[in-house]
């Protein structure tokens, strides 16, 4: 994948005058760390970037974030965001926006009762507030890893009962997105974590086969330990994310079908 332009003047601009809410756990804070490097090295940035403890706090032009739910319970990130759109965030913000995280999915996950369940929660959010934007994320995906490393780091996880980076799991990742994609891609923005994580730098899809099938994964050359973006992840991301932010942020913009990844999105 080519580096994605630098954020213009204008998209600045843009951003400076929308208040997004943007519920995350840790690939969200990834993403985070590269919009804040990009914001400090260009001279033309105007973005706020607010942690938020009470959807309240959101007073002005903002990219405000919080930390939805739990991980590795996606049903908690679905039932707290719409606790914050209904705490206050819902009559704030113009953009609104949920990103689960690829520990969400485990063996026993059932994707489309998921999908189901955030759908819902959708529809309620649009029902009870019209003019707020919904945008949508896709699920971000894991990386193969192999070596004497990686293996004692999934013994130590096995003893202390913490969730492994199965690969495999990437197939009900890569089943909840195209879910997202088919639902939502006519209606609403979606900004598409899953095709951007699994573009390598050469611009070829990272695709692994699992029981004769083939899915996506996240490029080894974004990521250290397999699910964290790196330093080079996090910039490529973020400054994907910038232009989506600023595109959806227009008035009267539309990236209906787009998936934050079209030509009027710069690459």
């Amino acid at each position: 994948m080519a580096t994605p332009a630098a954020i213009s003047a204008a998209e600045w601009k843009s951003l400076s005058r929308v208040k997004v809410l943007f519920g995350h756990q840790s690939v969200g804070y990834n993403i985070l760390e590269g919009v804040e490097k990009i914001a400090a090295s260009d001279a033309n940035a105007q973005l706020k970037v607010v942690h938020l403890k009470d959807p309240k706090e959101m007073d002005g032009p903002a990219l405000g974030h919080f930390e939805v739910g739990q991980n590795t319970a996606p049903d908690s990130k679905i039932a707290d965001f719409l606790t914050h759109l209904e705490a206050g965030g819902g009559d704030r913000a113009d953009v609104a926006m949920l990103k689960f995280c690829y520990v969400d999915v485990s063996e026993a996950t059932d994707i489309p009762r998921l999908f189901d369940a955030y759908k819902g929660m959708i529809g309620r959010a649009k029902s009870k507030y019209p003019k707020l934007r919904i945008a949508h994320i896709t699920m971000p995906l894991v990386s193969r890893q192999t070596g004497f490393q990686h293996w004692l780091k999934s013994i130590a996880k096995r003893v202390l009962g913490r969730p492994i980076r199965n690969i495999e799991l990437n197939i009900k990742r890569n089943e909840f997105n195209e879910l997202l994609r088919r639902e939502y891609g006519q209606i609403d923005p979606i900004f598409d974590l899953e095709k951007i994580e699994s573009t390598g730098p050469n611009g070829e899809a990272v695709v692994e086969i699992g029981n004769g099938n083939p899915f996506k994964s996240l490029s080894p050359d974004y990521t250290e330990d397999g699910g964290h973006l790196n330093e080079r992840g996090q910039l490529i991301v973020a400054r994907k994310f910038l232009h989506f932010l600023a595109a959806i942020s227009q008035p009267g913009s539309s990236l209906v079908g787009q998936r934050g990844l079209s030509s009027t999105v710069p690459n």
